[in-house]
């Protein structure tokens, strides 16, 4: 429901109680909340309902991504911008040590997560449920011409604005150097502040999208992705959505969290700037490697990371 239809909508307020007096819901067998700041409302929801089983699907232990976005911000020098976050660091960590004795079953998307889950409550493990991507035609490219990667994300987020200027300070200037044959970096990545926008409008190899009403249309034209994420929890849809399109991935640790993925097999991973810059002149030059990396990409994920929609 909208915010304006039942007031702020991650606490319980009177006009809360009202809508949901108004639904006149039968008691429920279940109830499950997303993300963990659905806690107070599945907390209230448990109380009316005694006999109902509860769960909150959190995905990540969000006090620690939330921490690696600060320590990123710390490193790029934000001091402040970090310090700002720190309220929200110890509301989730005050949130997640408590979320045990009230929820009966709480959802990470991976191991790893469960594994920090459990240090912070250990009163009942974790469920691990993965983030999987539905089975499409992928997009085959139909552009022969210059070799294009493509980043996904929306700079509002930190992690996604950070990985935006290492491609466009490290990353470009590297491949520029080095490269012999054309190429174009896609980067769908929201509004930017005004000095990025500007080099962004001088450079050529560049073609910058605030959004796009078709992402596959993108994905039809592009060769591969670029993932350099420095920071994040969970695991990376971002990821899946490229493998599931078959295209070569380019990634971090980071971008690739969460999933078993073999270097130089299903994907190019390296956290130096340098290094995925190398990763993708060995993709601009040398294409049959590129449509291998991504048919044994996609194998993968229709092995391991994806589901039938229709199911």
């Amino acid at each position: 429901r909208r915010q304006d239809e039942i007031g702020t909508p991650f606490c319980v307020t009177v006009d809360f109680e009202r809508w949901f007096e108004s639904l006149g819901v039968d008691s429920p067998n279940f109830i499950l909340g997303f993300k963990i700041t659905s806690y107070p409302i599945v907390k209230w929801l448990k109380r009316r309902f005694d006999n109902a089983q509860t769960a909150i699907d959190i995905a990540e232990v969000n006090s620690l991504r939330v921490w690696s976005i600060a320590n990123l911000m710390r490193k790029n020098g934000l001091y402040a911008s970090s310090y700002k976050l720190i309220p929200e660091i110890v509301g989730y960590r005050m949130l997640e040590s408590v979320i045990l004795n009230e929820i009966d079953t709480v959802i990470v998307s991976t191991k790893k997560e469960r594994r920090l889950f459990e240090k912070i409550s250990a009163l009942r493990p974790c469920t691990v449920f993965e983030n999987k991507f539905p089975i499409k035609i992928p997009a085959e490219k139909t552009d022969e011409m210059a070799f294009q990667f493509l980043f996904v994300g929306n700079s509002v987020h930190y992690p996604n604005r950070d990985a935006i200027e290492m491609i466009i300070k490290d990353i470009l200037p590297e491949i520029r150097k080095r490269a012999s044959n054309k190429f174009k970096i896609v980067i769908i990545g929201g509004e930017l502040d005004k000095v990025n926008t500007s080099f962004m409008n001088q450079c050529v190899e560049i073609e910058y999208l605030s959004d796009t009403d078709n992402l596959d249309d993108i994905y039809q034209r592009c060769d591969a992705a670029l993932i350099p994420l420095r920071s994040g929890g969970g695991s990376s849809l971002k990821l899946l959505e490229a493998m599931a399109n078959k295209k070569a991935v380019i990634s971090t640790t980071i971008g690739a969290r969460g999933f078993k993925l073999k270097h130089g097999r299903n994907c190019l991973i390296s956290d130096d700037p340098f290094t995925l810059a190398s990763f993708c002149l060995k993709l601009i030059n040398d294409r049959n490697f590129a449509s291998e990396l991504a048919e044994n990409g996609y194998k993968w994920y229709l092995e391991h990371q994806s589901y039938d929609p229709v199911l």
